[in-house]
């Protein structure tokens, strides 16, 4: 399945950036299972050469060595945190058939943080990333991620946008109603509106003059 059916992406909604786990906290995974089947291999054709036992030691050393490495790729590829311009999306992969999928629109979200903890994290620079809601329905937490500073700052930015956005989208949807609910306005309600109009544009008019300095002829005494 796709991310963007994954996350049911909107039609006008566009990921901004998609966020995984440090490398760093796998490479001791990668050492081990790699080591393992280099260790096999070293092995390999004195272990061949033992009979049904040797066989079976080899099978089990490439299966576990392949097997420690494709699980630390695949919980380091499915372990996600998804920033779009609308929302915050975690894709938590809890186990092989397992799966939780949780979100935070912008304007449910209450706060943001880090959380550095351990020499590793402040040597390889990673935190977990945790958005808060406001209404306490989901808790977001990306653990070990690299760069945190940057990913807080562009969920900081966008959420910034979208304020901005839903603010100017409401003055838009009040502004358009005004216009359809002038027709039932009484005269004296239309008396009201109009001298807050002129009042307004008196406001804009002072507000643009711009003041002309005049040069006093001063006279000269002898």
């Amino acid at each position: 399945m796709s991310l963007e059916k994954k996350i049911q992406l909107r039609p006008s909604e566009r990921i901004e950036l998609i966020v995984r786990r440090a490398g760093a906290i796998f490479i001791w995974r990668y050492i081990f299972g790699f080591g393992i089947l280099l260790l096999t291999a070293f092995y390999l054709f004195w272990l061949l050469a033992q009979g049904w036992w040797g066989i079976l030691l080899v099978g089990l050393g490439f299966l576990i060595g392949i097997y420690i490495v494709f699980r630390a790729w695949f919980f380091w590829k499915n372990n996600l945190l998804v920033v779009t311009d609308e929302r915050v999306i975690d894709i938590s992969r809890l186990g092989w058939f397992e799966e939780l999928i949780s979100a935070a629109a912008y304007n449910d979200i209450k706060d943001i943080y880090l959380h550095r903890k351990g020499f590793f994290a402040s040597i390889f620079n990673y935190a977990t990333v945790i958005v808060e809601s406001k209404s306490q329905r989901s808790l977001l937490e990306m653990p070990n991620v690299s760069q945190p500073e940057k990913v807080l700052a562009l969920i900081l930015d966008k959420n910034d946008s979208f304020e901005s956005k839903r603010g100017l989208m409401k003055k838009q949807a009040v502004y358009e109603r005004f216009l359809e609910i002038i027709p039932d306005l009484s005269e004296a309600e239309l008396c009201e509106v109009l001298d807050l109009v002129d009042l307004r544009l008196a406001n804009i008019a002072n507000a643009v003059e711009v003041p002309v300095d005049v040069e006093e002829d001063s006279e000269e005494v002898v």
